[in-house]
């Protein structure tokens, strides 16, 4: 059965998820059922193979909906001139950039992070504890760095980059629909502050990716 699935999954993701389903104690047969029921759910993203919208949202409300004083931070990711790459180079083109920075994200962040594609070339993070501003810059800082190595030749000859907007769960922020635009209007300040760079929410302040 994990055979049949890897293509879909896509063979990183599908490791990792059945790694993090051992570390909690599930079967073999435990962690096929799961994996197969999420598949069926339509829980992937059909291009990159991580995660989809419909994964991250339904794993967000289910979270916070355990009680209260819960932690977590939402990560919000846009590809800055990504309509460049596909207007010049083509959709083919555009697929393998996205499919790279998918790649990328999931060697970056932990197994139990929830790294998804939300749709065209936005994706999402959600880190399902706290993490202090300090320790958050670094996080963002040095997967900012590895994406401009491993995506360097787009940089170059087509000014891709990446804004990223924050958000922690918390105070105003209650649901995922309050983390989203949160994350989202801190993204879109890192744009307006001239892109490749991140703005951390919840009164946080702004840096820029040098």
């Amino acid at each position: 059965i994990i055979d049949s699935m890897q293509a879909t999954l896509g063979t990183q993701l599908l490791l990792d998820r059945a790694f993090a389903l051992r570390e909690e104690g599930k079967t073999a047969e435990q962690i096929v059922e799961i994996l197969e029921k999420e598949k069926e759910k339509n829980y992937i993203d059909s291009l990159t193979g991580i995660y989809n919208r419909t994964k991250v949202k339904e794993y967000i409300e289910d979270f916070v909906s355990k009680g209260i004083n819960l932690q977590g931070v939402m990560i919000l990711m846009d590809l800055d001139n990504f309509k460049s790459i596909n207007d010049q180079l083509g959709h083919m083109e555009g697929d393998l950039v996205l499919k790279k920075f998918a790649e990328i994200l999931i060697t970056q962040f932990r197994t139990s992070d929830i790294v998804a594609r939300l749709g065209g070339d936005e994706f999402i993070v959600f880190l399902p504890n706290f993490i202090s501003k300090a320790g958050l810059e670094t996080k963002i800082d040095h997967i900012l760095s590895i994406i401009r190595q491993e995506l360097s030749p787009y940089y170059e000859k087509y000014n891709l980059s990446v804004s990223i907007g924050v958000a922690y769960l918390g105070g105003n922020n209650k649901t995922y629909e309050d983390l989203y635009q949160s994350a989202d209007k801190a993204m879109y300040t890192a744009k307006r502050g001239g892109k490749n760079g991140y703005f951390l929410g919840n009164h946080q302040t702004k840096d820029k990716h040098a």
